[in-house]
């Protein structure tokens, strides 16, 4: 686009007129230059089949010319409005003038000097005449185009045929010409501007509306959206992409404003417990035993926090887009074996029984490989495991099962807890959200929420279902790598 000052708009009206008017410009030179050519090709033709004509009826001669003969043949050959003014003259072999029509007086056409009489008769040549002699010559105007040629009569005699016409119709004609196409020129360029004026001043009134109201954008004011009838050109996909934006900023501040209450919330609880059981020994002279428990219940609770915390980096880690996973190919069998086995003394603490079940390959298939972060992936398995535990009665059994369905690994965590109640299925994965009886060990509520965020980072999902039998069964599907 050409650097033009003042506002788009005007850079708009500015690029398209000159533009337009460069290739209007080029189009008008050419339509001139092949209209002047095809007038000028158009009057030389004419000019030769008239010579053509003449120099036939001089070659049934059979003995000398007149000057009456000569006249005749300019009337006859002069009966088109194309020759206005149109001359004869004939020379003999040695270049003498034999006759000439009435209308040269004493004007004689020259010969050029590349001439030579004596030539066959389809020697033709086109030439200019224009100065001085040609203007005074009377209704010849300011040039002339002639044709030479050699005529040969029945009576054996070689003439010298020369024939000439004014272009001075011609030449007014192309001029005019031009004059058309320079003011169709000046029409067209105004037209350009008009209609480039209404184009641009659509297109620029929508960006405008953008403009302000992304100047209006707030964090608490992210509601406001652009209407847009059309949804086909740029400016409409514009629109549409800034309303999408601005949903998503939306969706953002509303899911961050949710975290940091949830957070603040479960950060509070055991601050609060902690803080009440301390007034409560202050105002008394504890025992030994209120001591001790009093430690104990700051042991739990600050434990509680440490998962509450990690969980949270954990969460801030997967859910930030800016910082990339680190990619690469492992076993599923090795993470899911890995994952279960730190969740081995959480199990023995609450008399819970682990049983693994993993993919046996086979020659033809392999073993199954993902390509992901082995470390996110080892955490989701462990957060499905650890959740099956909690849950689970004493003297309960969980199982985790891994296997393969057409290119995906299955990885099935079965518990024997209470299950999970029909309205929280939907929301089970929320951050925060913690359904079914209380467990002897309180979670964090975010498990569940990092397990299905670090799936949706593999392109993998994770599915939840009571069982029929009691208890629940969690389903997590990741990818699996091709492995020639």
């Amino acid at each position: 686009m050409l650097h033009l000052p003042g506002s788009l708009r005007l850079r708009l009206i500015g690029t398209f007129v000159v533009l337009f008017g460069v290739v209007q410009l080029a189009l008008s030179l050419a339509a001139v230059l092949a209209g002047q050519q095809y007038l000028y090709r158009y009057f030389d033709n004419e000019l030769i089949q008239r010579s053509d004509s003449v120099a036939a009826r001089l070659a049934q001669w059979h003995g000398g010319l007149f000057a009456p003969d000569v006249q005749e043949i300019v009337r006859d050959e002069t009966r088109t409005a194309l020759f206005r003014n149109f001359f004869v003259q004939l020379r003999d072999a040695r270049g003498q003038v034999l006759q000439r029509s009435g209308n040269l007086g004493r004007f004689e056409l020259p010969l050029s000097a590349s001439r030579h009489p004596g030539r066959a008769a389809s020697d033709v040549r086109l030439s200019i005449l224009a100065g001085q002699a040609v203007e005074s010559l009377p209704g010849a105007g300011h040039r002339l185009r002639m044709v030479t040629r050699s005529v040969q009569t029945a009576g054996g005699q070689v003439l010298t045929l020369q024939m000439a016409a004014s272009l001075d119709h011609v030449d007014a004609a192309v001029a005019q010409w031009r004059q058309l196409l320079l003011v169709g020129a000046g029409v067209g360029l105004l037209a350009a501007a008009v209609a480039s004026w209404f184009v641009a001043g659509r297109a620029v009134r929508k960006i405008r509306e953008v403009s302000a109201l992304v100047q209006q954008v707030q964090p608490g004011q992210l509601q406001q959206r652009i209407t847009s009838s059309d949804r086909s050109d740029e400016i409409g996909q514009m629109v549409l992409h800034v309303n999408q934006m601005l949903a998503r900023l939306e969706a953002g501040f509303q899911a961050q404003d949710g975290f940091i209450h949830d957070a603040s919330h479960e950060l509070k609880t055991p601050l609060s417990a902690l803080l009440s059981e301390a007034q409560v020994l202050k105002k008394l002279e504890p025992t030994p035993q209120q001591c001790r428990g009093f430690i104990d219940s700051v042991e739990q609770e600050v434990r509680h926090l440490a998962r509450l915390v990690d969980s949270l980096l954990v969460l801030a880690r997967v859910g930030d887009d800016r910082h990339p996973l680190d990619r690469e190919v492992a076993p599923v069998n090795d993470a899911v074996e890995q994952a279960v086995d730190d969740c081995r003394g959480l199990a023995r603490e609450l008399g819970v029984t682990l049983a693994l079940t993993l993919d046996q390959p086979d020659e033809r298939q392999g073993e199954m490989m993902y390509q992901g972060d082995a470390g996110l992936v080892m955490t989701l398995v462990s957060n499905l495991v650890r959740n099956a535990v909690q849950f689970s009665p004493p003297q309960g059994r969980v199982e985790v099962e891994v296997s393969r369905c057409d290119r995906h690994a299955v990885i099935e965590v079965r518990d024997q807890g209470p299950g999970v109640p029909p309205e929280a299925l939907g929301t089970i994965f929320d951050r925060f959200v913690q359904a079914g009886a209380p467990t002897p060990r309180r979670g964090t509520g975010l498990g569940l929420a990092i397990a299905a965020r670090i799936a949706r980072l593999h392109e993998g999902q994770i599915r939840v279902a009571n069982r029929r039998t009691g208890g629940c069964v969690f389903t997590a599907t990741l990818p699996l790598l091709a492995v020639n």
